[in-house]
């Protein structure tokens, strides 16, 4: 199918309902809504959701939940959604620990293992 098939799928929720209902394959599924997204959205995609002027809002948002990645609403695309970063998990009264390179600068394995399993309870 083609995005000029006016019968067929155009957005991700029709192909995903295409995909469960075993009409077609995944990748024609992904071929399609790549083929309809614009250069733009493309280039979109390589470079995340987050404008660089909200860098300095960032800690604010993603402790507000879970943060959506690749999202392209004109084709009702979602993203991908993640909650967690190189500081670990950073939603809501969660701990925030220094950068994985900054800890990894210490030559303090014990202290890593001390983070991780901070991280992991």
């Amino acid at each position: 199918m083609t995005p000029s098939d006016a019968t067929g799928p155009v957005t991700f929720g029709d192909w995903v309902n295409k995909l469960r209902a075993g009409a077609v394959t995944a990748r024609d599924a992904a071929e399609t809504l790549i083929a309809q997204m614009t250069d733009g959205e493309l280039l979109w995609l390589l470079d995340g959701d987050v404008p660089v002027r909200s860098i300095l809002r960032l800690p604010a948002l993603i402790k507000a939940g879970p943060v959506a990645g690749g999202a392209v609403p004109r084709l009702g695309i979602p993203g991908i959604r993640f909650s967690d970063g190189p500081r670990g998990v950073v939603i809501g009264r969660s701990t925030a620990f220094p950068v994985t390179i900054m800890r990894a600068a210490t030559w303090d394995p014990p202290l890593e293992e001390r983070v991780g399993l901070a991280m992991g309870r």
